[in-house]
């Protein structure tokens, strides 16, 4: 990941007291359940501190990322030429290419389609939704809170098809991460 320069990637822990520097506290709504705690199975606690078993998850789902660490991934794998990708054209294909009709068997993503391909993650106090899209733009949206996470990451994508055809032509054409493109 030092290539990429994403230093903030990194496995979360269960407990409020473990979080990462720099990690937010995570919400949520206050009609949501609590869980049996992973370390006592007799008390309810918060899903996101305790109720979930993130050291069991792992790699699987227990990951913690900056928007802007995610957006550094994406570019790398996207397929694009305006950033070098990490994969071989070839990988970067095979993982963008259903193996169903649905457009959900795809490697690595959560299911890709002639528009682009997307991915979501959620957890008690987090949902985040990442897209590259065929057009060109990719984008991540994550948020510190949850109420439903299959209505909460249908809401973001939602949105952000919205704001995206809003603002279609006034979008810059701004390298953010200071990558520089291959040369020509």
């Amino acid at each position: 990941m030092a290539k990429l320069d994403i230093k903030g990637v990194r496995l979360s822990k269960n407990l409020l007291k473990d979080r990462a520097p720099l990690e937010v506290k995570y919400y949520e709504g206050k009609d949501v359940p609590k869980a049996h705690s992973v370390y006592n199975s007799r008390q309810k606690v918060l899903r996101m501190y305790g109720g979930n078993n993130l050291d069991a998850l792992a790699g699987a789902g227990a990951w913690i990322a900056s928007p802007v660490d995610l957006m550094k991934l994406v570019t790398a794998i996207d397929g694009f030429d305006n950033v070098p990708d990490i994969l071989s054209k070839d990988i970067v294909r095979q993982m963008m290419t259903p193996d169903d009709e649905e457009g959900k068997q795809v490697l690595g993503w959560r299911w890709c389609s002639p528009r682009g391909c997307w991915r979501t993650g959620s957890l008690g106090g987090s949902d985040a939704v990442i897209a590259t899209l065929k057009n060109g733009i990719s984008w991540a949206f994550v948020t510190n809170t949850s109420i439903d996470s299959r209505s909460g990451v249908r809401e973001i994508y939602g949105v952000m098809r919205q704001v995206l055809k809003a603002t279609k032509s006034q979008l810059p054409d701004v390298n953010y991460f200071g990558l520089k493109p291959p040369q020509k």
